[in-house]
Order: structure tokens, then C-alpha cells, then sequence
């Protein structure tokens, strides 16, 4: 009868995950924010935002989702969840060698 509770407070969660995955247009007015911080101007935010929108590749795993950047020299991917994207760094590929 204990396990009940958990097994309702993991459904819950996972409600709450799907519903508040963050998608492409939020993941753009993040990076947007973050240049903003950073002290770019509009114009180069926007110029830089829509090449972004070109060089990455979002993976929708429902109650999360992970943006892949295609630039090799980008040090991180972005994982979205409950309307928040975080940076997580890049592991080497166990392929390449």
C-alpha cells in the first residue's frame, strides 16, 4: 500500500514533464535571452538566432527534449525540460576512434 503514493507522484510527475516540454520556438527566445546577456545587439541576436534555427536538430523524447547543435565546435547540447533548457556538455563520440 506504500508503493501507492510513489506510483501516483511519478504519474503526476511525468504528466507535468509532457506537459511542460519546452519546444523549438521556446528554445530560440532562450538562446535569444542568453545573447541578450550577453550584450549582442538585435540585429546580430536575430541573424545569429535564425542560423541557429538552421544548425540543430531537436529530439522529442515526450517529457523531454535534447537539442543537438551541428557545429562541431559548440561545447554543448541543450536538454528542455519543465519549460526550462540547460546547457549539458558534449561527450565524445565512442565512434569516431
Amino acid at each position: 500500500m506504500a508503493l501507492l503514493p510513489r506510483n501516483e507522484l511519478l504519474l503526476i510527475l511525468g504528466g507535468i514533464a509532457y506537459a511542460t516540454n519546452p519546444n523549438e520556438i521556446s528554445f530560440q527566445q532562450y538562446i535569444e535571452r542568453q545573447m541578450a546577456k550577453r550584450g549582442h545587439s538585435w540585429l546580430q541576436r536575430k541573424f545569429l538566432s535564425h542560423i541557429t534555427a538552421m544548425t540543430y536538430q531537436r529530439k522529442n523524447y515526450y517529457l523531454f527534449s535534447i537539442i543537438h547543435i551541428d557545429d562541431p565546435s559548440a561545447e554543448c547540447n541543450f536538454l528542455g525540460i519543465f519549460n526550462h533548457w540547460i546547457p549539458i556538455p558534449k561527450l565524445a563520440s565512442f565512434t569516431s576512434q
